[in-house]
């Protein structure tokens, strides 16, 4: 379920920067730029991903769950236990991406396309609101 899915990623959030820190300590030794690029909710099927395969009714869960009013929250708590981590303090992120048809290959754009209603795209408003609390 949608519900379920949520779940999942709400749980994968310390890990996940757990991780990105790592990369960070890993490459910390040899004077290299560091920068995060596509900073946005890469929610979909790995295989689909990887092989094209999709497993019938995936897609529609994973889109249901990008548009669905929690998406908000779960992006604010992803960057702002980056920022809390410190990851934002010397090194830049960027979301990816502003404007992307869904498709079985994942929801990226924080809108679906130019006409869309900000007002209900709860993507766009985690976005939006970070960039103002985190400049």
């Amino acid at each position: 379920s949608v519900d379920e899915l949520f779940d999942t990623c709400f749980k994968s959030i310390p890990g996940t920067v757990d991780e990105i820190k790592n990369h960070i300590k890993a490459v910390s030794n040899h004077s290299l730029p560091i920068t995060f690029y596509e900073l946005g909710t890469a929610i979909s099927e790995s295989q689909t991903i990887y092989n094209g395969n999709e497993t019938p009714g995936a897609t529609e869960k994973y889109q249901a769950l990008n548009r669905h009013p929690k998406i908000q929250t779960l992006i604010k708590r992803f960057l702002d236990e980056l920022k809390n981590a410190g990851v934002f303090t010397k090194y830049p992120g960027f979301y990816f991406s502003s404007m992307s048809r869904p498709s079985k290959y994942g929801s990226w754009g924080i809108l679906e396309d130019m006409y869309q209603d900000t007002s209900k795209a709860p993507k766009y408003q985690a976005v939006q609101e970070l960039s103002l609390i985190h400049i």
